[in-house]
């Protein structure tokens, strides 16, 4: 469906999300070539939907996941500096909400998770 009308961002995204999903099962199964290109993929698409409405906080939040789940791929693979790169990548756009939505309590929730695996990778 999301070939059929690349327009459909509600179709890009449920796009996206199964993107993840099938790189997390490929994760737990150990199989890290695969979880790249699928973490990939999500990213793309998450990426153009970010950019066709940076005011869209939760399209906003999608790519900072896709960052996280990046870091995950590359700290497995033991590619601790790329990990860290998307963790900060991750993080950058969360910061950008909590100041954007001072109000909501998940983006410094999220804030400070970030920053306590951002931590964790230099120890």
């Amino acid at each position: 469906m999301a070939k059929s009308d690349p327009g459909n961002a509600s179709w890009q995204r449920n796009l996206s999300v199964s993107y993840n999903k099938i790189g997390d099962v490929q994760m737990k199964q150990g199989n890290l070539p695969a979880v790249l290109g699928f973490y990939q993929a999500s990213l793309a698409i998450r990426e153009q939907l970010a950019k066709s409405d940076s005011g869209n906080a939760i399209w906003q939040r999608d790519l900072s996941v896709s960052y996280v789940r990046l870091a995950d791929f590359y700290r497995e693979s033991q590619q601790v500096s790329r990990a860290e790169e998307s963790l900060i990548a991750g993080r950058a756009i969360i910061a950008r909400l909590v100041v954007e939505h001072p109000d909501v309590p998940q983006w410094q929730q999220h804030l400070a998770w970030l920053d306590r695996r951002i931590a964790a990778l230099k120890h």
